[in-house]
């Protein structure tokens, strides 16, 4: 099929599969200055949102891709690979967590002070107000 009738069926924009075609992420056939979209692109793509579902970007879904292209590895190789990539992107989702709660820590704190501030007046100011 061709590019507008696989961006369609796909749900995404022509742009789109021309930046995944520019990346390498995805190589069509090409006949008579036309691009078509086979099944195995089909594939490509799917493993494209796929990992774009688990936080990887594009750069890192490349070497993804460049690994299955050009690696001659059994079956186990191929996994220990992927569960290594899926565990080294895992604990860096888990240190952004841990990031994410540390700053959310802090703008409450503040956010708690600078209501106490303006809320309570100062002869009040011993009440302690509870964020909850």
């Amino acid at each position: 099929m061709r590019i507008g009738k696989f961006a369609e069926i796909n749900n995404v924009s022509i742009d789109t599969i021309r930046h995944y075609m520019d990346l390498g992420l995805i190589v069509p056939e090409k006949r008579g200055g036309q691009y078509f979209f086979e099944e195995r692109r089909q594939n490509d793509l799917e493993f494209i949102f796929e990992l774009k579902g688990r936080g990887f970007s594009l750069n890192e879904t490349k070497m993804i891709f460049l690994y299955q292209t050009f690696a001659k590895f059994t079956d186990y190789e191929k996994d220990t690979y992927y569960q290594s990539l899926f565990i080294e992107k895992y604990e860096k989702i888990e240190q952004e967590i841990k990031s994410l709660i540390e700053i959310k820590e802090k703008l409450r704190t503040k956010l708690d002070y600078l209501t106490a501030k303006w809320l309570i007046p100062q002869h009040c100011s011993s009440f302690v107000i509870n964020p909850t």
